[in-house]
């Protein structure tokens, strides 16, 4: 799939405000379905895009998190000790 950088900005743009790959694919103009094989290849231009923007609205979500929890708000912490036990999951130590 051949995406101009105007596209590639859109998908970055739009995987920061959340929008699924199918509805990104609508708004670029390209068929949803290659487009979401496309997404699948992490060695695509298209997936790095996506996984930019995506990581970017994560980022700030978990630094806004960390201070809530730090402040005291009990689901903040909750969530962010959930997210460190899947995170801890993930890591391998072999």
């Amino acid at each position: 799939m051949n995406l101009t950088k105007e596209q590639l900005d859109t998908i970055e743009h739009l995987a920061y405000l959340a929008f699924p790959p199918m509805r990104i694919a609508i708004v670029i103009e390209e068929d949803p379905y290659e487009f979401s094989m496309e997404i699948k290849d992490i060695q695509s231009d298209a997936s790095r895009a996506y996984y930019k923007g995506w990581m970017q609205l994560q980022v700030e979500m978990r630094e806004e998190m960390i201070k809530t929890a730090k402040n005291g708000s009990n689901s903040s912490l909750k969530e962010l000790l959930d997210i460190m036990k899947v995170t801890n999951n993930l890591l391998s130590y072999e």
